[in-house]
């Protein structure tokens, strides 16, 4: 352990390495009874199994410890640790001098009666948008096969954009990326991952989005969980996928995506398909196209040969004739109908002209009657109609006869009703 002297003022201060530092932080820690049986409440973040020990982190709103629990002492724990999880956890401080971390060694571990905040809050916002629809599969877009350019919200630092521009060159990918910078966690990476969604969307400048990140904690892939990113998401006129995480990560930004991929590296799988594949899917749309154009040529090959033994093609004539025949019986038809129209016609006129001529006053007096007018023109009808010294007119076939009415007398029943 480093002297005094060696930690005192400058001028008393020999070098020492890394590894002298380390060990001596780790032995004045771990002699510290303070932290020897120590009591710390937190979230489970992270949990994991290597060898037949959990590994597992312990989270608050501000900090995070790393926590081992070797395998002898797994036995004691009565619940199933999982993320979000509240705990209180018993153990002792632990350096590890190689990197110069520390780690809590949990000898127990009991569950606290409640769920973590972040879990909560997470399932809360995943049952209000699933009962919104948000995550229906009948509003999802489908994924274009070969995009020409392809948009990816992540930071530029991250392993995820790494991943996928490596899968991008393997495969040979022809299409075009596009970087927009966001960054994946803290404060500001809510809104800088929504922004990257609308700038795609208002410059209509890729044909695919993927957005996403490595794995972490729920701490760490806690802005992937945000409501806005979501509806920013589900309102994206451009296919979307998400890759946030590992295959055990599952995030809000994967339910409202339009394709969920376990990792960055499956994402460019997707949208970077490998050259031989290209060539198989053009090959097998030639040998499609070309069997078409062959049938199709076969059926009009089939036509012609049918057209070509037709007696028409053969003796043109022939078919002349056959129209000159069809034209005459039609003519034919055409006078017979004219000339029963015409004598309908003609029978129908003779008719109506002698009903006519039957209701004309002028073929009533031709043949011998007379009508009688009063001065004003009025056909005398009935005996009421003059009286004495009334002017008459009547009309006979040849011309007219004026008098004076000298006597007027009823007859029959009008007379004896008079």
């Amino acid at each position: 352990m480093l002297q005094n002297s060696e930690l005192g003022g400058a001028a008393e201060r020999r070098p020492v390495s890394v590894s002298e530092l380390n060990n001596s932080v780790k032995l004045l820690l771990e002699s510290q009874p303070s932290f020897s049986g120590i009591v710390v409440e937190g979230e489970i973040s992270s949990v994991s199994f290597k060898g037949g020990h959990m590994y597992f982190a312990l989270s608050d709103s501000a900090s995070i410890v790393n926590c081992i629990m070797w395998r002898s002492r797994l036995y004691s724990i009565s619940f199933k640790p999982e993320i979000g999880k509240k705990v209180i956890l018993t153990g002792s401080i632990n350096v590890y001098p190689a990197n110069g971390t520390y780690s809590l060694i949990c000898d127990s571990l009991k569950e606290k009666n409640e769920s973590g905040d972040l879990y909560e809050a997470f399932e809360k916002l995943k049952l209000k948008l699933a009962s919104e629809g948000l995550f229906d599969n009948s509003r999802k877009k489908p994924i274009p096969g070969f995009p020409e350019r392809v948009g990816i919200i992540t930071s530029s630092s991250g392993a995820a954009v790494h991943d996928i521009l490596k899968n991008a060159k393997e495969t040979g990918s022809l299409s075009e990326v596009i970087l927009y910078d966001a960054s994946v966690q803290g404060v500001n990476a809510p809104a800088e991952l929504s922004s990257g969604i609308r700038y795609f969307n208002n410059t209509d400048s890729v044909d695919v989005i993927i957005i996403g990140r490595g794995g972490g904690s729920i701490e760490d892939l806690n802005a992937f969980n945000d409501e806005n990113l979501a509806r920013s998401i589900g309102a994206s006129h451009i296919p979307v996928i998400s890759c946030v995480g590992h295959e055990q990560d599952f995030t809000i930004c994967d339910f409202v995506a339009d394709l969920r991929c376990l990792t960055p590296t499956a994402a460019g799988q997707v949208v970077f398909p490998d050259l031989d594949v290209i060539r198989d899917y053009i090959s097998d749309l030639y040998e499609k196209e070309l069997h078409s154009i062959k049938s199709l040529v076969d059926t009009w090959k089939a036509k012609l040969a049918r057209e070509s033994e037709s007696r028409y093609l053969k003796d043109p004539e022939s078919n002349i004739n056959d129209k000159r025949q069809s034209l005459a019986i039609m003519s034919e038809r055409l006078d017979v109908a004219e000339n029963n129209i015409s004598r309908l016609k003609k029978a129908e006129l003779k008719n109506f002209t002698e009903n006519l001529n039957m209701l004309n006053p002028l073929s009533v007096i031709s043949r011998g009657f007379s009508a009688v007018y009063d001065d004003c023109g009025r056909l005398v009808r009935s005996t009421e109609d003059v009286g004495k010294g009334d002017l008459i007119n009547i009309k006979v076939t040849d011309g007219n006869i004026k008098g004076i009415v000298t006597e007027v007398s009823k007859t029959g029943k009008a007379a004896e009703n008079g």
